[in-house]
């Protein structure tokens, strides 16, 4: 059984309005198409495998059927997200994979990544993350959070990175991916991503936020020396460095 089919299960069994196609250019575009004619009233869009797959900037985002989760989450929001919504976006990912498996090392890589590391501090790309707001015709805005997941396998020879899936992971933890544990991180992953779009117009990151996002990533190589987090999203490290958010 395949992510594609565990999902669809997933959605029908929570009553989640989705558009599932084996193939399609890429689940965000096709979100994009939809959105531009009807609004946000479709929540998941799913394919098993993409012709046109995007990660960040011009990087893209490689598959075969049967390996990965892919998949583009809608949400409406009142006002345009702030810029610190990158980063709950990245926690909730951070804390639905955690949550449902939490004998493996999962760290979060900004901006939109989540890696696992292994037991020689070597860090692994699982999972990422898509972001793109879309402004309606009523003033509104829809959010398109896009989430490709290596699940049953990973493609080879990635850069700056190697890529893992959820497979290797759990039987490395002797653990076996299941279905049923895969259904609870989707439901993890949708009540989180939820709330933090509720959130989305809010300037700032809470107490909480700040302080979880530290946690999330300080098992990273590139983070080993962070000291915190700004409620602004800035990435402050030791000696006093600061970076923003989109620029690890």
């Amino acid at each position: 059984m395949s992510a594609y089919r565990w999902t669809c299960e997933w959605a029908r069994g929570h009553r989640v309005s989705t558009i599932a196609e084996l193939e399609t250019t890429s689940t965000n575009l096709r979100a994009k198409e939809d959105m531009g004619t009807q609004g946000p009233r479709t929540t998941l869009y799913l394919a098993d495998h993409q012709t046109l797959g995007r990660g960040r900037g011009a990087n893209q985002w490689s598959d075969l059927p049967g390996q990965a989760l892919l998949s583009s989450w809608v949400f409406s929001c009142e006002q345009p997200p702030q810029p610190v919504f990158s980063c709950k976006v990245g926690l909730a990912l951070y804390e639905a994979a955690k949550a449902t498996w939490p004998e493996i090392n999962f760290a979060l890589k900004a901006p939109n990544d989540l890696h696992v590391i292994d037991e020689h501090g070597v860090a692994f790309k699982l999972a990422g993350l898509l972001i793109e707001i879309v402004t309606l015709q009523d003033g509104k805005s829809g959010v398109i959070i896009g989430l490709g997941m290596n699940t049953h396998g990973a493609p080879q020879g990635t850069t700056p990175y190697p890529a893992t899936c959820l497979t290797k992971e759990c039987a490395r933890a002797d653990h076996l991916l299941c279905e049923p544990d895969f259904r609870t991180f989707l439901t993890n992953w949708l009540a989180d991503a939820s709330k933090m779009a509720i959130s989305s117009n809010s300037p700032t990151l809470s107490t909480h936020e700040t302080q979880a996002l530290k946690s999330a990533m300080m098992h990273h190589p590139i983070a080993k020396d962070l000291s915190r987090v700004t409620p602004e999203g800035s990435l402050i490290f030791d000696g006093g460095k600061k970076v923003s958010w989109t620029d690890l």
